[in-house]
């Protein structure tokens, strides 16, 4: 692939991507996604299966006759992993202490 820039969060857009002056072969063309002001101009590649560009979210020069792409899955932020990863070593230790409490017996102390 020339480029992959699918991987950007769409609430922290890239802005000012610049790629110009290309020329050689490529097996795919260009996916970009969740980019203002790009810079497209003067790419000459062959060789390449499918559009040369391909995008979803990206405003800018040199998007002419893109295909547009299906928006990319949006990772998770750190906050949710952690809320995940709380969770699970909570539900961990409940079930651990669950499994420790019934298997100790108490002892039968009479008076």
């Amino acid at each position: 692939m020339l480029v992959d820039g699918t991987g950007i969060h769409p609430h922290k857009p890239l802005e000012g991507f610049t790629f110009t002056n290309i020329t050689g072969t490529c097996s795919k063309g260009i996916s970009l996604a969740n980019i203002t002001k790009a810079n497209l101009k003067n790419i000459n590649v062959t060789g390449f299966t499918g559009p040369l560009l391909s995008i979803n979210n990206v405003t800018g020069k040199g998007l002419s006759g893109a295909t547009v792409i299906d928006p990319p899955n949006i990772p998770e932020s750190v906050s949710q992993i952690i809320k995940r990863i709380s969770l699970n070593n909570y539900l961990l230790f409940v079930n651990f202490y669950y499994l420790y409490k019934i298997s100790i017996k108490e002892p039968n102390i009479t008076k």
